[in-house]
């Protein structure tokens, strides 16, 4: 994980991201073998975002980050929707994942099993609450979690 260069390209991101309407759901340094990296940027607004409006925000963000230059190395600027089974990662992810259904998967079995559906409800800190369909409450420490994300309906 590219810790330093998500970091570093948030200062720029964030605020303008935020002064078009959107909500920053986070971003994602990714080293490519042969065609450079990718800084992959992820919003949403209430509905959804389509093409036109990753484009909106590609090109408003194209310049500035040109201008402040927070990652050394050469990288293809992506903007996206957050997609479909995304992992929430970062503590703003966290709390944008909130109120959505997400799938647990645990390192190791609790009451028989490693995986787990339910509502966020809460994030904080080292750990989260999930309510199952069958209104269960459970509680997960993070760094006992091999992943959650946010589940699909099929």
């Amino acid at each position: 994980m590219a810790l330093k260069e998500e970091r570093n390209s948030e200062a720029v991101i964030i605020p303008i991201v935020e002064s078009l309407g959107y909500t920053y759901v986070g971003t994602e340094f990714v080293k490519k073998s042969e065609n450079g990296s990718e800084l992959i940027v992820s919003i949403d607004k209430p509905g959804g975002v389509d093409l036109e409006d990753c484009e909106l925000v590609s090109k408003a963000l194209d310049e500035p980050l040109d201008k402040a230059d927070p990652i050394e190395e050469a990288y293809v600027l992506v903007v996206s929707s957050p997609g479909l089974g995304r992992t929430l990662r970062t503590e703003r992810e966290w709390l944008w994942g909130n109120g959505k259904k997400v799938d647990v998967k645990l390192f190791a079995k609790t009451d028989g099993k490693k995986d787990f559906v339910g509502k966020l409800v809460y994030s904080g800190g080292d750990s989260f609450k999930i309510v199952s369909d069958d209104g269960e409450t459970r509680e997960f420490l993070k760094n006992k979690t091999a992943s959650v994300r946010l589940h699909i309906d099929f």
